[in-house]
This record gives C-alpha cells, structure tokens and sequence, in this order.
C-alpha cells in the first residue's frame, strides 16, 4: 500500500510501520491510520498539500474502540489521555482486526 508524501515526511528516522488502516471514501481522500513501533500517526489529506495529524504515543493511548459493521465497513477510535480523539469510520472490517491484534501486543 502506497503511504502519502506527507505521511511519509512525517515518519521518524528508522521508524517502522507495521499495520495501516485506510478508510474508503468516494468523495474525499482517506483517512490513513499507521501502527509503528512507537506510536499511532493519523493523517488526513486535504487540497493543496495541507492536511490533519494526529500523534498518539502508545504511552499517552487512553481508549481503543473497535467495532465491526454488519456488511463491510467498521469504525474505530483513539483518545488521548488530553482527551483529544481520533475517529474513523468506512473502514474496511478485514483491516480492523489485524490492526487491532497487532496493537495489543
């Protein structure tokens, strides 16, 4: 799976990804959820070159929810221990559970 520019530039040196979550979209670009070894990276790209990032240290993950839909699609949200939260939705449900596996380990 081909990451964006902007997601890319942001990763740390040696940094290693291990699960990504792409939601689907029609209208818009996607929301892009990475798992490294460190931390959780969202990243929504906007026109122009701009975009949304969020960075949530696994030290500072407070609230994981995971919920699968019952056709294709599930949903899945972060908060931080600020409070700050991180939601997607139209997310593939064959995506939710490896990532979901590989974070609790």
């Amino acid at each position: 799976m081909e990451l964006p520019k902007g997601l890319i530039e942001n990763l740390k040196p040696n940094e290693q990804i291990i699960e990504v979550l792409k939601t689907s979209t029609i209208a818009s670009k996607p929301d892009w959820t990475v798992l490294t070894d460190s931390r959780i990276i969202y990243f929504n790209e906007k026109h122009l070159g701009r975009y949304d990032l969020v960075v949530i240290p696994y030290t500072q993950l407070k609230l994981m929810f995971a919920e699968c839909g019952r056709v294709s699609y599930g949903s899945i949200r972060f908060q931080k221990e600020n409070g700050e939260e991180v939601s997607l939705k139209r997310v593939p449900k064959k995506a939710i559970e490896p990532f979901v596996d590989e974070l609790e380990k």
